[in-house]
């Protein structure tokens, strides 16, 4: 890695030629002026409907709240400005076309056409063309409006990376891995959130335990690290080997766990055995600088305490069900979280968010503004508790949403029954059809129920 002075000397060489890049030295990708004051009001805007407004109004519309529009509307005005401010920034000059602005382009499209298949539902037209195109676009409109938070979480991402020049030529591998794996762990985190306040009785529907989902994960994030890191054409190094080696474990890994976890309600230790190899891996990995080594040694202790938590409840805390009992589904008690279970989730998410920003480029870009490791962590930290945070509260606004739900279905009976299922299409839930079988299927109307 270049040191400060070799950096500065390289950019007084040489710069690129052309109208709005002549201030970017020819090894960079963004010049060396401060950011002002549109980019950071665009990053305001941007990051508030992406990953604040939009997931609000996300559990609004599952939860068939009316306040799903206006919240949805207010995120489209936020992503229209922030669209528009960066076109009279002056500051830092940026290579084009970069991968944030290309995809800015398509995202913005993925935003427009979510509103407009909204606005046409919320006409609620009638007939024959009607209801098929409504059908259509329920569809469209409820798994679009799921993924726009992965969506606007990529597109946050590459605009970090874009800021600061990062994440081009040799280090666009590294860069990509640290980036995906670290997304793919708190996405990963938010869903083992989820699943233990109120994913319990979906996890026994599915046929499977939580550890196949995990195997599943580990298996797909091992073969795109071990297939994607090293470039075509140019020479293996330490690095690359020993990114590869660690793909090739996680890959195998999953495998396993898939295989173990292929019957109903089956656990497996493999998660857990993965996080503990991994983390020895990242202490005890090679650093190109002392920053670098103690950010890599604490992921390495916050994974193996991850994996150790995870090996414990697998080998001492949980059974596999008795299959042969008379035990079904819906007649299992639910069971209540445990405060302890949240510690398991907690560490997966700082995990990721280590992870993210652990590429040799950004921590000496760390170093660089002065900080050292220790701080590093308490920030990560902090984001890290953030997130679970905002997760924890999404998961009650629509837990709240749905039990107000149910009192009104009680108070209002089958009218209300059959006006909440088709508002539920009309917001994206995919739980209307099966709320509205159940409701066909049950003649009586005094033991009608709506299982969530």
């Amino acid at each position: 890695m270049e040191d400060d002075g070799t950096i500065m000397a390289n950019m007084s060489l040489e710069f690129r030629h052309g109208e709005g890049v002549d201030r970017i030295p020819t090894t960079w990708f963004a010049s060396g002026d401060p950011i002002d004051s549109f980019i950071w009001a665009h990053v305001i805007l941007m990051v508030t409907a992406f990953a604040v407004v939009f997931p609000i109004g996300m559990v609004l519309g599952l939860g068939k709240s009316r306040w799903h529009i206006p919240f949805q509307v207010f995120g489209l005005i936020l992503t229209v400005i922030g669209w528009i401010l960066p076109s009279f920034h002056g500051g830092r000059q940026y290579v084009k076309p970069n991968i944030h602005a290309t995809f800015a382009k398509w995202l913005l499209c993925a935003v427009v056409a979510q509103a407009g298949s909204g606005i046409y539902l919320s006409f609620r037209l009638e007939g024959g063309r009607h209801r098929a195109m409504r059908k259509l676009l329920q569809r469209w409109h409820g798994v679009a409006g799921k993924l726009m938070p992965v969506a606007g979480w990529t597109q946050m991402m590459l605009g970090g990376e874009t800021s600061q020049g990062f994440c081009h030529g040799d280090w666009l591998p590294m860069c990509a891995g640290h980036v995906s794996m670290g997304s793919i762990m708190i996405g990963t985190g938010i869903i083992l959130v989820i699943i233990t306040i109120d994913g319990e009785r979906w996890i026994r529907k599915t046929g499977r335990s939580l550890d196949f989902y995990a195997c599943a994960t580990i298996a797909a994030s091992g073969c795109g690290n071990a297939l994607f890191e090293h470039i075509p054409g140019s020479e293996w190094n330490h690095r690359e080997y020993s990114h590869v080696a660690f793909g090739v474990f996680w890959w195998i890994a999953g495998i396993v766990g898939l295989w173990q976890t292929r019957k109903h309600d089956q656990r497996t230790p493999i998660p857990g055995v993965v996080f503990l190899v991994t983390g020895w891996y990242f202490s005890m990995h090679e650093q190109p600088n002392p920053m670098a080594k103690h950010v890599h040694e604490i992921l390495g202790c916050v994974m193996m305490t991850a994996g150790a938590l995870h090996f414990v409840e697998i080998a001492y805390f949980t059974r596999n069900l008795d299959r042969s009992s008379n035990v079904t589904v819906d007649s299992r008690p639910h069971k209540s979280p445990n405060p302890s279970e949240f510690v398991f989730s907690f560490l997966i998410i700082v995990m990721g968010v280590i992870n993210i920003y652990a590429p040799p480029q950004t921590l000496w870009l760390f170093n660089y503004w002065g900080l050292d490791h220790i701080s590093l962590m308490l920030i990560w930290f902090s984001i890290a508790m953030g997130i679970m945070c905002f997760t924890l509260m999404l998961v009650q606004l629509y837990r709240s949403l749905k039990n107000s739900e149910r009192q009104s279905i009680r108070g209002h009976g089958d009218l209300g029954i059959a006006q909440d299922t088709e508002l539920c299409g009309l917001l994206g839930s995919d739980a209307a059809q099966g709320d509205e079988e159940e409701v066909k299927t049950t003649t009586d109307p005094s033991i009608r129920t709506l299982h969530t």
